[in-house]
């Protein structure tokens, strides 16, 4: 929860988890759900299509949306939410020649190794240099297990737990 983007984006943030596998009337009833927190209404869409129309129009009617559309596997997962000039798209996939021309890729890689050790041991003091090296090969210097284990060393830490004892 970061205050620069609730300021930046006054009509909040939609996040949809796409995934290898969501399509069809599967991807529509997701898209619905989005809908469905933007306006409260209940409405069942035939394809993914229609329901893009209307989640595009949805956001053009709003204050500035960060819409994340995460995990995209396909082009027909993607174009739904192409649909309409309303809010800012983040889209992430691992098949960059899935993006619009017109947009601004990052690309995001494996972290360094200062970069690893921070976020694997913020806050968590106490973790010994032999443990912290087993964790940093175990998650692969990739982001999401690292903050997982993170979130654990720092919960055993403030429980008053031996942070020492559980990263061996």
């Amino acid at each position: 929860d970061h205050p620069d983007i609730r300021q930046r984006f006054t009509g909040g943030l939609l996040w949809i988890e796409i995934g290898q596998h969501r399509l069809g009337t599967d991807l529509s009833a997701a898209i619905a759900d989005l809908c469905v927190q933007l306006t409260g209404e209940q409405i069942v869409f035939t394809s993914p299509g229609q329901a893009g129309y209307r989640l595009g129009e949805l956001l053009a009617k709003r204050e500035p949306t960060l819409l994340v559309v995460d995990d995209v596997w396909e082009e027909a997962q993607l174009t739904p939410f192409l649909h309409g000039s309303g809010g800012v798209r983040l889209i992430t996939t691992r098949i960059s020649n899935l993006l619009p021309p017109e947009s601004a890729p990052v690309r995001v890689d494996e972290m360094t190794e200062e970069e690893s050790r921070r976020l694997l041991l913020g806050d968590v003091p106490g973790v010994p240099t032999r443990a912290a090296t087993a964790l940093l090969r175990l998650t692969g210097k990739w982001a999401l297990p690292m903050s997982m284990i993170n979130g654990v060393l720092r919960r055993i830490h403030r429980q008053g737990g031996d942070v020492a004892w559980t990263a061996n």
